[in-house]
């Protein structure tokens, strides 16, 4: 999420330090940089839904698998004083 914002909220920092006090830089170059710019940005933001839909489910399946250690835990606890079957 930090590449994306950063890169639509400011230019590129190398590109002002490259570019400096020259004032002949081609538009075509800035145009043809905006443009990968705005590819990558889109790439970048197409993915994250999913990214973080991945995260989710992961975080999902750890509380599952915590949540099943603790039962086996118990369960073995009840069985060692005879509670449980």
């Amino acid at each position: 999420m930090k590449l994306t914002e950063r890169a639509l909220a400011t230019p590129d920092k190398n590109q002002k330090e490259h570019e400096g006090g020259n004032e002949n830089v081609s538009d075509s170059n800035n145009t043809e940089a905006n443009m990968a710019r705005e590819q990558i940005i889109s790439i970048f933001a197409a993915c994250l839904p999913v990214i973080k839909a991945r995260i989710a489910n992961l975080s999902l399946a750890q509380d599952l698998v915590d949540s099943n250690l603790e039962n086996a835990s118990l369960s073995l606890q009840l069985k060692s004083l005879g509670i449980a079957d």
